[in-house]
């Protein structure tokens, strides 16, 4: 929404409209009540990304792309196991499993 103000009261608040303007705010200036110029603010220019700025701050674990430990797929799997055997129904997402829709696709494709 546009803020109107009049070239009478332009001069007073001027700084005020300005901040307006930065915060993305459209200023419409009026003669008289009859709208003649849009003020709206200059977006500032995003700083460029400078590799390696966060040497210092952000560390990456050893092992960050090492295997997932075992025991994560036996909890999933044997979940998804006792959720079978209690015949209610899973989503195999949740397990990250393929949907059967996904392996009968891979299966005609073939």
């Amino acid at each position: 929404m546009a803020i109107t103000i009049d070239v009478l009261d332009l001069n007073a608040k001027i700084s005020e409209i300005l901040n307006q303007a930065q915060l993305g705010e459209e200023v419409v200036i009026a003669d008289a009540g009859i709208p003649v110029a849009r003020l709206i603010g200059i977006p500032r220019p995003i700083s460029p990304q400078i590799l390696g700025q966060d040497k210092e701050t952000v560390t990456i674990a050893q092992d960050f792309n090492a295997p997932l430990p075992q025991e994560l797929d036996t909890i999933r799997s044997s979940e998804a196991l006792h959720r079978i055997r209690r015949r209610s129904r899973i989503n195999p997402l949740e397990f990250r499993l393929l949907d059967s829709t996904v392996l009968i696709q891979e299966d005609r494709d073939r």
